[in-house]
């Protein structure tokens, strides 16, 4: 009877450890299809055009560029069906005529989510939705200007412009994965948004009359992205 007690337990013992490295196995496969990585990536970004270069045209000043280089800086979070992406993102630009120049920085954040619809393990391809939220300053300068370190006042020193305003879009966009086996993994994202919210033209250092806002501004992004 001893006997036969002792042979059932060590068989449960068994078991149950078969059964545990069983768990141990799944989890560890099913976290090898999750992956998390910080990434950064190198694009331009281009949009259908600004409402104000109309107004900086008619005034015969410096207008913001249609196109700008950008740098992103993102969190991904990859599984087997669902990708998704946290990043920050920044362009600049300066542009100079022989009276004036202008300079503008776009910064935001941009929420990507979408569904893998072909993966194996060199590739995969998924496509989805792209929120994001930017913030645009520009400075407009008269060329030439000059400083008195001893009169700072600043009611006699004219010829800078600042203006800012925010804006949410909203749009689809496509990603492609290359090389995901090697030790340079690339990927490949596209998209094309639309404003679907801009704040009025503001300033950090005066009011603004006959403001107005950016609505319904599109603007296309390309860029390669390479794992951090």
């Amino acid at each position: 009877m001893k006997k036969l007690l002792l042979t059932a337990l060590v068989f449960a013992g068994v078991q149950v450890q078969a059964i545990a490295q069983d768990e141990v196995s799944t989890d560890e496969s099913s976290n090898d299809l999750e992956r998390r990585e910080w990434y950064v990536g190198f694009g331009v970004t281009g949009n259908d055009g600004f409402r104000i270069n109309s107004v900086l045209e008619e005034q015969g000043l410096p207008e913001l560029n249609d196109a700008a280089f950008e740098i992103t800086i993102g969190r991904s979070v990859i599984n087997e069906n669902v990708l998704t992406d946290l990043e920050w993102n920044t362009s600049y630009m300066d542009k100079k005529t022989s009276s004036d120049r202008i300079r503008n920085t776009n910064t935001g954040f941009k929420l990507r989510g979408h569904y893998v619809a072909w993966n194996n393990d060199k590739f995969f391809f998924s496509g989805g939705l792209d929120v994001s939220y930017t913030l645009n300053n520009f400075n407009l300068y008269s060329r030439g200007n000059r400083i008195d370190m001893e009169d700072l006042e600043p009611s006699t020193h004219t010829g800078h412009i600042n203006l800012y305003n925010n804006q949410l879009f909203l749009g689809p966009s496509i990603t492609l994965g290359a090389f995901q086996n090697s030790d340079f993994p690339i990927r490949l994202v596209a998209g094309y948004e639309w404003g679907v919210y801009s704040s009025d033209w503001k300033s950090e250092v005066a009011e603004v009359d006959n403001s107005f806002r950016e609505n319904g501004q599109g603007r296309f992004y390309a860029r390669l992205v390479l794992p951090l």
